[in-house]
């Protein structure tokens, strides 16, 4: 939210095609807008040759509505029939991005004071492609259906599953462990015996 309220709305707008397709950046830069057919964006991955259709999530649909618009200089009592032609992203001169372009204008948005909380963290622009199995994983999708979205192997998805598993899992164990403390406590109060924990004894 912090970088989508602070950042330049192109980088912000190529941050989320990134984060809401799990997609690498070359990728996100190459995408063309003939390649949204209804809701549905289609990709050829550059490193893997595989061939994706991704469903278009209804945050991103917004994000792209408002970016086509602007594209095709939209008013209130103007429709274009044809889409816009090119790549979904574009630079500030309106031309598409390179990646070594874009790679500088977002080292340069980073460096500003607004973005501190992002550098001190060391954050990049490929994690949006973990962030986005993460976020998918929290969701409830299994891993064969995160690898469908993001094209990476079982192994990968199976590897984040199990940092965002353990993460569950353990916040599920003080959850119980909390319910039962407080259920000790209560039995205390009510004048029932409470076994002391051992390590306390």
């Amino acid at each position: 939210m912090h970088f989508r309220e602070q950042a330049r709305r192109d980088l912000w707008e190529t941050a989320a095609l990134a984060l809401f397709t799990g997609q690498r950046l070359t990728d996100v830069l190459n995408m063309q807008c003939i390649e949204i057919e209804g809701r549905l964006i289609s990709v050829v991955q550059s490193k893997t040759g595989k061939k994706l259709w991704i469903p278009i999530d209804k945050e991103l649909q917004e994000i792209l509505d408002g970016m086509m618009d602007r594209e095709l200089g939209r008013d209130q009592n103007i429709v274009k029939l044809q889409p816009p032609s090119g790549t979904i992203l574009k630079s500030t001169r309106g031309t598409a991005w390179t990646s070594d372009g874009f790679k500088a204008s977002w080292q340069q948005e980073l460096n500003r004071p607004e973005m501190v909380t992002f550098r001190e963290r060391r954050l990049v622009f490929h994690g949006l492609r973990k962030s986005a199995v993460v976020f998918l994983l929290e969701a409830g999708c299994t891993e064969a259906e995160i690898a469908a979205i993001t094209g990476q192997s079982r192994d990968m998805v199976e590897h984040y599953a199990k940092q965002v598993n353990q993460k569950r899992l353990a916040a599920a164990a003080i959850l119980k462990w909390e319910a039962a403390d407080a259920a000790r406590m209560q039995n205390s109060e009510e004048g029932e015996f409470v076994q002391p924990c051992p390590d306390l004894v």
